[in-house]
């Protein structure tokens, strides 16, 4: 069980010489229908560029990842880095697996060679090779020192999760939300979703209209908008 928890760890994050700390500290009953990893909570995340090896070093504090299968799963992992995807990697885990809480603590991001830089760490659960959880983690660095980290959890939503349909744009600016913010699916009040962002999260700002700003989320995410009033830029 350990060595398996331990896998799935270095599976989301597993870059050139990435370090983790890896514990099972907690065990509950598993609650059936329940499969899913995801990172559940970081309380911050401290950025330094080792600019001689092009190596991002993120520290994650306090990060806990979560792992429940009342089946058998299968869990991918994609890194992306600025939009673009840089790794991709996949772990089985047996069914009967009980709420483990996991220690994440370090990771090393190679091939990076400048600020700013988003680093979306994202874990997508298969049942019987149907996607039915996804967890994202965007991480955000402007320079060294205290970046931000952004954690998405979310049963699958197919449109959500597909190849990449998005890219940043060459023109695009980062921005970010000077308070939490609801997105809507078109430039207008009728188009608001349930989804929050939130504030002093950091975006590539794709375009404005209306009053609305569309933000780029991820690359096989779908753009949104957001109340422009609510974005700064960096």
């Amino acid at each position: 069980m350990i060595n398996r928890l331990r896998r799935l760890s270095a599976v989301m994050l597993s870059f050139a010489l990435a370090v983790l700390i890896v514990l099972v500290a907690q065990v509950e009953a598993v609650f059936a229908g329940d499969n899913y990893a995801r990172l559940t909570h970081a309380d911050s995340v401290v950025c330094d560029l080792n600019t001689g090896g092009n190596i991002l070093n993120v520290d994650i504090v306090n990060g806990l990842l979560e792992v429940i299968a009342t089946d058998a799963i299968t869990v991918q992992s994609r890194v992306f880095v600025n939009g673009s995807l840089k790794h991709e990697d996949s772990s089985d885990i047996p069914a009967g697996t009980s709420n483990s809480i996991v220690p994440v603590s370090f990771v090393q991001v190679d091939n990076v060679f400048s600020y700013p830089v988003d680093v979306l760490y994202e874990l997508i659960t298969y049942v019987n090779g149907q996607p039915v959880y996804v967890s994202q983690s965007d991480v955000h660095c402007d320079a060294d020192g205290a970046g931000t980290i952004t954690i998405f959890n979310s049963v699958y939503v197919p449109t959500t999760i597909t190849a990449c349909i998005n890219n940043i744009p060459a023109d695009a600016v980062q921005g970010v939300l000077l308070e939490t913010a609801l997105a809507y699916y078109a430039p207008n009040a009728d188009a608001v979703t349930n989804i929050t962002l939130p504030i002093g999260s950091h975006w590539w700002v794709v375009a404005t209209q209306d009053g609305f700003t569309q933000l780029f989320i991820a690359c096989q995410a779908n753009l949104v908008w957001v109340d422009s009033a609510l974005v700064g830029t960096n």
